[in-house]
């Protein structure tokens, strides 16, 4: 257990490093220009981003709760509340895998669910958020006449991605391991949480659920950036506002730095310069979001660990989930 602490503790080191790598090649990429907004900033409109951001946590804890209710785990109203801050708050404490430990530990400790139904519901929110992106970069390059272009390429195949399921479910059937080693067991454990995803794409009453509050989580979160890029003095249409949201929200797949700051902000100036959009613009707009995320989930992050973890030790919660 001690080589595996030192194991976390070296590889969320590199992460921090990598953090400050990133966010000091921000400052030298982005024009000096773009930092003087900053400066301008007043309280006030860091507290209606707060707002903000903690209405947006809390419809992607109702999220969790239709999510979980599919496996016959009801979610308490504080966990509603609490659980998206305390898992942002483990993405900043353990920045490669912290978030998905905790939820995993967490339903696993509390409600007795599975690892691979916990893994099998990350997975299709992830690929929700990455349907929703195609979606609205589709209907960008539509509107601006950009459909055979790399936006509308992109957007068509991120539009696209839970047509993959069937071809991995496929993909495992013919490809099993007869033995039963760990190969086996490891190939068993990944097509469950393929099967279980799947079943959750084959519901039509659970996809309209998702799909409408996905879509309130989408317009919050347009509203929410298109405010930002407001007060930064950005002009920027409704869509291009609504293409930087998604596509700063599909880059939390990856969960390389402490609560994705840097990565965030270069994939996304990255993906509008290559679309034909201000990456800098971008890189701001998503800067302040992480800005205000970063104090959301150390204030509210900060009480719900203490609310989950004051009646046992993080360490006993490890033990546990790696012994069964």
């Amino acid at each position: 257990m001690s080589e595996y602490i030192k194991n976390i503790t070296m590889k969320n080191s590199i992460a921090v490093f990598a953090a400050f790598l990133l966010l000091f090649l921000i400052v030298v990429v982005v024009d000096a220009s773009y930092w003087s907004a900053f400066r301008e900033l007043n309280m006030t409109a860091i507290l209606i981003s707060l707002v903000f951001a903690s209405v947006i946590q809390n419809i992607s804890g109702i999220m969790y709760y239709y999510t979980r209710k599919q496996y016959g785990v009801s979610l308490r109203l504080t966990d509603i509340f609490l659980f998206p801050s305390v898992m942002g708050l483990w993405n900043l404490i353990l920045p490669i895998h912290g978030s998905l430990i905790f939820s995993t530990i967490f339903f696993k400790i509390k409600y007795k669910m599975n690892v691979s139904q916990s893994l099998s519901i990350n997975v299709y929110l992830y690929m929700l958020t990455i349907a929703f992106t195609g979606l609205v970069g589709l209907m960008l390059s539509i509107s601006h006449h950009y459909l055979c272009s790399w936006l509308g390429i992109i957007s068509l195949l991120l539009l696209c991605n839970p047509l993959l399921l069937p071809v991995v479910d496929k993909i495992f059937k013919y490809n099993t391991v007869v033995h039963n080693g760990l190969l086996f067991k490891t190939q068993q454990f990944v097509s469950s949480i393929f099967i279980n995803t799947k079943s959750m794409w084959s519901n039509p009453v659970f996809v309209l659920k998702m799909t409408f509050l996905k879509t309130v989580h989408l317009l919050l979160s347009i509203i929410w950036f298109y405010y930002i890029a407001a007060i930064l003095e950005f002009d920027l249409s409704f869509l291009e506002v609504a293409l930087i949201s998604l596509v700063a929200s599909a880059t939390l797949i990856i969960k390389i730095t402490p609560g994705n700051l840097g990565t965030t902000q270069l994939l996304t100036g990255a993906f509008m310069g290559v679309v034909g959009y201000s990456p800098e613009q971008a890189i701001m707009i998503t800067l302040f979001a992480s800005a205000t995320v970063f104090i959301l989930n150390l204030t509210v992050g900060l009480y719900g660990n203490y609310h989950y973890f004051r009646t046992f030790s993080l360490l006993g919660l490890k033990d546990d989930f790696y012994t069964q």
